[in-house]
């Protein structure tokens, strides 16, 4: 059972769909494309920023699209980089957005390990409502690794909490990905044991951000007040789903910055 003491770090590996100059010319006149979830995860950097400054935590956010290299996928996966890159051009885009990326990511956590403060890692992301015909059902998903009791726990608690907050909300666990899939926190995991890292992924249906401003900013707020409340414990215990134990997360302890 860890301490009520987590160091909350957020991260968004597909905050944004910005293309530096020099690559522009793969993409030819492909404003559309740029502007979809090929891209970015649409909503979701608007979303970590909330979440950080609610809870006073560090976000870091990669700085240029997946239509380039991926945040979010390991190296030597398949999907890292863009297959239209020259062999110098991957190792440049490694190297100035990738691996500072990740290293920054693993600063902030080693040093809140390193304080005797194990870390709470929320990675945000969005997902388009039908992908190659198929309809996704789920409004919001919880993605994790089930073999990590903590981080199931966890999950299960911030799901019947935000259920209860809003009940109207489609609510899957491990869905619409799997939480043990290639991932920045499913890395994290290979090197960090479960005392010291929680990893989560929370996955957001698009269709709030594309129904209207004021439903989206009406889910974030609902959102990180369901966070609140499962952080603090409140509302908590005792109901469906819900484990008895709490986990708690306090934030300010770890250094960061908030990308632009």
């Amino acid at each position: 059972m860890p301490e009520p003491d987590h160091a909350l770090i957020i991260t968004c590996e597909h905050a944004t769909n910005h293309i530096p100059r020099r690559y522009s010319l793969l993409f030819g006149d492909l404003t559309m494309p740029l502007m979809d979830h090929s891209a970015f995860d649409i909503g979701a950097a608007g979303l970590a920023r909330l979440l950080a400054a609610r809870f006073a935590a560090p976000c870091f956010e990669a700085d240029v699209s997946r239509l380039l290299v991926d945040c979010n996928r390991s190296t030597g996966h398949r999907g890292l980089f863009c297959p239209r890159l020259e062999a110098d051009e991957r190792d440049d885009l490694y190297r100035r957005h990738y691996l500072p990326y990740r290293r920054q990511v693993m600063a902030a956590i080693e040093a809140a390990v390193g304080n005797g403060r194990p870390v709470l890692h929320l990675s945000i992301h969005t997902f388009t409502p039908c992908l190659n015909g198929v309809v996704r059902r789920a409004d919001i998903g919880f993605l994790y690794d089930p073999r990590r009791q903590e981080e199931k726990a966890f999950c299960r608690r911030w799901l019947s909490t935000l259920k209860r907050i809003q009940p109207s909300l489609r609510l899957r666990r491990n869905s619409p990905y799997r939480g043990i899939a290639d991932g920045f926190t499913t890395a994290l995991r290979k090197t960090l044991p479960p005392e010291d890292y929680l990893g989560i992924e929370l996955e957001v249906n698009q269709r709030f951000v594309d129904d209207n401003a004021h439903v989206w900013a009406e889910l974030r707020q609902t959102i990180a007040a369901s966070l609140a409340a499962t952080i603090s414990g409140d509302g908590t215990r005792g109901g469906k789903g819900a484990d008895q134990e709490g986990v708690g997360a306090s934030a300010g302890g770890v250094g960061g910055r908030t990308s632009p």
